[in-house]
């Protein structure tokens, strides 16, 4: 997961982004696209970009997996 929000702080295409975390074995169709609609708003912030990805990732799992 740190590679997907490595790739979304330095702006990767988000297909390529989606690839990731379709390929994830923690992730489902749905829940990818989740992560991308809650993600995608905090893409231009100068800082917080990797973390509002990983809060993101976490509140579609519904816990706290990644820090």
């Amino acid at each position: 997961m740190s590679k997907a929000a490595q790739k979304f702080a330095l702006g990767t295409p988000v297909d390529e982004i989606r690839e990731i975390l379709t390929n994830s074995y923690e992730l489902d169709e749905n829940q990818v696209e989740e992560t991308m609609l809650l993600a995608l708003p905090h893409r231009n912030d100068t800082d917080g970009r990797y973390l509002a990805f990983i809060k993101a990732v976490n509140r579609v799992l519904g816990q706290e997996v990644y820090s």
